[in-house]
């Protein structure tokens, strides 16, 4: 992405810090004061993680459930999906990273 011997380019300097971010956001380490100091956080972060594939799980069992039924449902279905996930973004409820937190200054946007 960038020349060995040369300062980074705009672009990869953004895409680095919008990785931070988001392994920042999502992993919630920022809500601790000493992250790795004490092993009571680390363990809850290690039991999230477990808890992962089961959840995938769920979903995936749900989602078959789902596409089993009436296809004149689903366009009705798909939007209610759609509006709620939009209410969420817009109130903040779900964090997506440079759209609704961690917005760049209006103006400072790179053209390309």
């Amino acid at each position: 992405m960038d020349e060995t011997l040369a300062l980074p380019t705009e672009e990869a300097v953004k895409l680095a810090l919008r990785t931070q971010q988001i392994i920042a956001h999502e992993s919630e380490v920022t809500d601790t004061v000493d992250p790795l100091g004490g092993s009571y956080y680390v363990e809850s972060l290690t039991n999230r993680l477990e808890e992962g594939p089961a959840s995938t799980s769920e979903n995936s069992t749900r989602w078959a459930a789902w596409s089993v039924r009436s296809s004149r449902d689903s366009p009705t279905e798909i939007l209610n999906a759609s509006q709620r996930y939009q209410r969420e973004v817009e109130r903040k409820e779900r964090i997506v990273v440079g759209v609704n937190e961690y917005v760049e200054p209006t103006g400072s946007a790179s053209r390309s």
